[in-house]
């Protein structure tokens, strides 16, 4: 078992996940930008602790595979930025379901791994491996305009792009459900559609808020912790910078990670914190848990079977490429996981 107990402490150096470049160690800070005000559906309630919260056995998020929904029928770029071919590429695949909801969807010619919907899946992936691109291979596509947030790299190669003539934008890589009417600007301001984001804003932040009430209105107010992990080198708990810990409120679950101090975007485990955190329902992407072996192969991170989660087995998972994408299919995702954690009532 020692072997295994090596993944308790992780370096930076090896996480592969976006955002991850600003983690920060556990402590005691203030809170990050995206708790200090919000826009997207910002009207987020406490839920007050049931007197018996039923947290235990493994759930799964029902999102099958779908496409965004187009929230503007009648897209009308500005002359100068109407653009023909336009290539999204970001981590969390956030970028192109904002452009096929804004109904341009058909003007996209590549994708990255995490843009997995129907309607992209036979574009060619340029991030095979999940983090970098290269040029020829996107010249090859021929881009009129790029649209990145950085966490796609390496930068040199957005450099050759505009070298040689592609428009490359580069647009915020915070992800947070209070950054998605940021992501919207970015977007339509990218691609010539300002004067019409305000209706695509308004829609989404009611969907969030109404999703958000759904949400909150059957949950029990348990402790929860969202973790990413991947194969027996990379365990992290998600701090509020991920999104994570609005993500738990809006479920209307206490993030177990702020009583420990866990702050930035992602924090290497230990067992001491998750101990301490004692969560009573993990999270975690779907691909992340196949990755240690399931269920039983979380347990066996140092730590996770002596939380109440791991003692019961309270564990939910989440498409890799849903979790912690946070755009246009936010409130869907939110109603799948409030169904799956307080079932359908």
């Amino acid at each position: 078992m020692q072997h295994r107990r090596g993944r308790a402490v992780l370096s930076l150096a090896t996480i592969t996940i976006a955002g991850l470049a600003a983690c920060s160690p556990a402590g005691n800070g203030e809170a990050s930008s995206s708790e200090k005000g919000g826009s997207a559906g910002s009207s987020v309630t406490t839920v007050e602790r049931a007197p018996q919260v039923d947290a235990a056995g493994h759930v799964s998020a029902d999102l099958p595979s779908a496409d965004p929904e187009v929230l503007l029928e009648a897209p009308k770029p500005a002359p100068d930025k109407d653009y023909q071919r336009i290539l999204t590429l970001d981590r969390a695949g956030a970028l192109s379901r904002v452009v096929y909801s804004l109904g341009l969807g058909d003007r996209l010619v590549g994708r990255d791994m995490a843009s997995d919907f129907p309607a992209v899946a036979d574009l060619p992936n340029l991030t095979p491996g999940g983090h970098s691109i290269n040029a020829e291979a996107v010249m090859k596509l021929k881009p009129e305009v790029v649209i990145t947030d950085g966490t796609i790299g390496p930068s040199r190669v957005f450099d050759t792009l505009e070298k040689s003539g592609v428009k490359v934008i580069r647009v915020d890589s915070e992800r947070t459900p209070e950054t998605i009417d940021s992501l919207i600007d970015d977007v339509t301001d990218a691609l010539g559609l300002s004067e019409q984001s305000g209706q695509v804003k308004e829609r989404v932040d009611a969907d969030l808020a109404e999703a958000t009430k759904y949400a909150q209105a059957k949950a029990d107010g348990r402790k929860m912790m969202v973790l990413y992990v991947r194969g027996t080198g990379v365990a992290m708990i998600a701090g509020p910078e991920s999104g994570g810990r609005s993500l738990i409120t809006r479920l209307g679950g206490v993030d177990a990670g702020e009583g420990v101090g866990i702050n930035g975007s992602f924090t290497p485990i230990t067992p001491e914190a998750l101990i301490a955190a004692a969560p009573e329902t993990i999270i975690v992407m779907k691909g992340g848990l196949e990755s240690v072996g399931g269920v039983d192969g979380l347990l066996e991170i140092p730590g996770v079977a002596q939380t109440p989660a791991g003692q019961n087995k309270s564990i939910l998972d989440v498409p890799d490429s849903q979790l912690l994408s946070f755009g246009s299919q936010t409130p869907k995702v939110l109603r799948a996981m409030a169904d799956a954690l307080y079932g359908k009532k």
